[in-house]
């Protein structure tokens, strides 16, 4: 009798992406540390959710060893790099973060995630605006730590040209007492109360008069708002900053424990994104 191909199947077998990401982590002088499961589990659950194609870069911000700088080569790899594994990849092979030290990153724990200091630090995906429209975007993390004091800006996410006006921020404006999803225009862009840390903040636009910001995956705020046509520029996107033409400002000393950059999603997976996130996050001690 023939055995069945689910019998035959390694039930514990690595998700595919998880796999490459666990080897390009290699190449790059990491180390897997203890991620690697949750990892897989994380890859699993964005398939089942159908949003995939959605995810264009992603970063989970983990591997290695805590305090070490085979932790921060570990942890600079990102996950996703394209909506599929196999066809077009946008941004660079590791996040550019030479400023950061060992001890800025923990791999698990209510520490864990990358810090910044707010004022030297910060990751450049080198994925350019131009390779995806503002008004069909999202842009997402989940960040513990936020700046509390101050009255400026703080971007955890984004990338701003004031000679064509176009940007995509997720943002806390500590003087407002808000957190601001602002994307292609300066109108239109829904905010919430100032969140000091979020298991997973999303600002999602699909069109040019509806956006929605999510924050652990349910909906805090929204805009129906027209907004103008957006340029594009080819100026990439920053993390714990903001790429203003090329220069890093508005920086936020955040821990960051993922990010990721991909087309609008809808309510309902917003919420099963959320739900992978929190899940990686709990498997990793990130509470």
């Amino acid at each position: 009798m023939a055995m069945s191909p689910r019998t035959l199947r390694p039930r514990n077998a690595l998700h595919p992406e998880a796999a490459s990401w666990a080897a390009r982590v290699v190449a790059n002088g990491g180390t897997v540390g203890t991620s690697l499961p949750a990892v897989s589990a994380f890859c699993r659950a964005i398939d089942a959710a159908g949003i995939r194609s959605k995810i264009w870069r992603l970063n989970l911000l983990c591997g290695g060893t805590s305090g070490t700088s085979v932790g921060i080569s570990s942890c600079l790899v990102p996950l996703y790099r394209g909506p599929t594994s196999t066809g077009p990849q946008y941004g660079g092979l590791t996040d550019a973060g030479g400023a950061f030290v060992g001890s800025d990153y923990n791999e698990t724990g209510s520490s864990g995630g990358l810090k910044s200091n707010g004022t030297t630090k910060h990751l450049d995906t080198e994925f350019a605006q131009s390779n995806i429209s503002l008004i069909n975007l999202h842009l997402s993390v989940s960040f513990s730590q936020m700046d509390t004091s101050g009255t400026a800006e703080r971007v955890l996410i984004g990338h701003y040209n004031a000679s064509q006006s176009d940007f995509a921020v997720l943002r806390s404006a500590v003087s407002t007492g808000n957190m601001e999803f602002f994307a292609s225009s300066f109108s239109g862009n829904p905010s919430t109360s100032y969140l000091s840390s979020s298991s997973h903040l999303m600002g999602v636009r699909s069109s040019l008069t509806s956006a929605v910001l999510y924050s652990a995956g349910v909906s805090v705020g929204t805009s129906s708002a027209t907004v103008g046509t957006p340029a594009t520029s080819s100026f990439s996107y920053f993390v714990f900053a903001r790429n203003n033409a090329g220069t890093a400002d508005t920086r936020t000393s955040a821990r960051i424990r993922m990010y990721s950059i991909g087309q609008a999603i809808d309510s309902t997976g917003a919420a099963a994104f959320a739900n992978a996130v929190a899940a990686f996050n709990t498997a990793m001690g990130r509470t």
